[in-house]
């Protein structure tokens, strides 16, 4: 079941699962991919594909992010942080699965397991942050944000992506649209509420904008039409064929540019003092 605080239009997750849930959860069904690769920067050719098919992958956004030092909150096994590491930055990360961060580690990266709350890191240390899809997962994404925001230089940015409730597919497919993702998603956003847990936990929303991935879209559609016949979600992550891609792509740029799409991205910013 979905809850809505009618003050800040945020949804969740109710009744919430429990810590220790959670945490058998994601490390028993969260796949961990211990191959290391070399990514490659991408060429035109290749972002101009991201832009159309609205793919909103490590590789495809973390342009929007400065150099410097970054904090990888949430870096599962590590494979972001190459991202980073082809683009100059020094990746630094966190997550509460103990699988994930043995692989982050053979990989090379200085990884803290756990919580902010006991992290090694001083006050501003870094110069920029990410959380990909990881804020509708927290327990207490406040908590989480304004330890970040400690960590934080004077001037640095966090870009957050994560699900939008706001989504034009979330209004048709309602209980089956593929964004709820319960029970792992514990809180769902729309620029209105992400915005307001920014302000609260000191940062100042920079920019905001929309995204959907065309498989995603295509994902939810397999499901409401799978569910109206009786047929299960099997090859529910197969690729769309072309024939589909291309008007459902056009359809979803227009959705973007309305803020409706099916994901948010923001860059969070912490104001200097």
């Amino acid at each position: 079941m979905i809850g809505r605080c009618d003050g800040c239009d945020a949804r969740y997750t109710d009744p919430r699962p429990t810590n220790e849930f959670l945490t058998s959860l994601y490390e028993g069904n969260y796949e961990v991919n211990t191959k290391t690769r070399r990514p490659e920067l991408p060429d035109w050719k290749k972002k101009l594909s991201w832009w159309f098919r609205g793919v909103t992958d490590p590789a495809a956004v973390l342009d929007h992010l400065p150099g410097g030092r970054v904090l990888d909150f949430g870096c599962h096994d590590g494979s972001t942080m190459e991202e980073m590491g082809v683009r100059g930055m020094e990746p630094h990360g966190v997550d509460i699965n103990r699988n994930a961060v043995e692989s982050s580690r053979r990989r090379g990266f200085p990884v803290h397991l756990g919580s902010l709350k006991n992290a090694p890191w001083p006050e501003d240390y870094f110069d920029s942050a990410f959380m990909g899809y990881v804020i509708e997962h927290l327990p207490d994404p406040a908590v989480e944000l304004r330890a970040i925001h400690r960590l934080m230089k004077p001037g640095g940015r966090m870009l957050v992506s994560t699900h939008n409730t706001d989504s034009y597919y979330r209004g048709v497919f309602r209980d089956r649209w593929v964004g709820w993702h319960v029970p792992y998603h514990l809180h769902h956003f729309n620029r209105r509420s992400l915005t307001r847990l920014a302000e609260d936990s000191g940062f100042r929303v920079a920019r905001c904008w929309s995204r959907t991935p065309t498989q995603w879209a295509g994902m939810s559609i397999r499901i409401g039409i799978g569910d109206r016949v009786g047929r299960t979600h099997n090859g529910l992550y197969r690729p769309l064929p072309t024939w589909a891609v291309i008007p459902l792509s056009l359809v979803n740029r227009a959705l973007d540019l309305l803020l409706s799409g099916d994901c948010l991205l923001a860059i969070l910013k912490k104001e200097s003092k």
